[in-house]
């Protein structure tokens, strides 16, 4: 395991953009620490995101255990629930499919909540030498994960704006 992880270590440092490799690297270390365990941290707040008359019943990532956790684990999707992340800042933020039951679209969304980037139907990674992260080549401020075949079902395209209204 030692070794597989130093191989991985060395790929990204070598090919990866500046700013991303401490993220991958506290991705690896938290792949073989193996799956999170529940705490009272992860009681999600939640909100409604509405889309070309559709509605979503999302839960916020908005702390960092929360964004790393994220829908890992989960045994399932409905049609209309989804998990929203919040950043404080925009940037290009990568995600994987790392301990993922169930295959996604993912939308990265701008400051104005329009869609910027996005990737459908990723399916889950069957090992971390088969993980590969989605990086977009924008900056974003939100990313918002939904069930796969939910961009095609609405007809979710870049620039789609999306209305949703955070704690405050």
């Amino acid at each position: 395991m030692l070794l597989v992880a130093t191989a991985i270590l060395i790929y990204y440092s070598n090919s990866v953009p500046n700013g991303i490799f401490s993220n991958i690297l506290d991705e690896i270390a938290n792949f073989l620490a193996g799956p999170l365990h529940s705490t009272a941290q992860d009681q999600y707040m939640n909100t409604t995101i509405s889309v070309k008359n559709t509605s979503i019943v999302a839960d916020l990532a908005l702390t960092s255990d929360q964004q790393t956790k994220g829908l890992s684990g989960r045994e399932n999707l409905s049609e209309n629930q989804g998990m929203l992340f919040v950043s404080k800042t925009p940037g290009r933020y990568g995600f994987w499919m790392k301990s993922m039951k169930f295959p996604l679209d993912i939308f990265w969304l701008n400051t104005n909540r329009s869609v910027v980037y996005l990737k459908e139907n990723l399916q889950p990674c069957l090992t971390i030498l088969n993980c590969p992260t989605y990086l977009p080549d924008t900056d974003s401020l939100y990313v918002l994960e939904t069930m796969a075949g939910f961009a095609q079902r609405h007809n979710i395209t870049k620039g789609t704006h999306f209305n949703f209204r955070l704690p405050t």
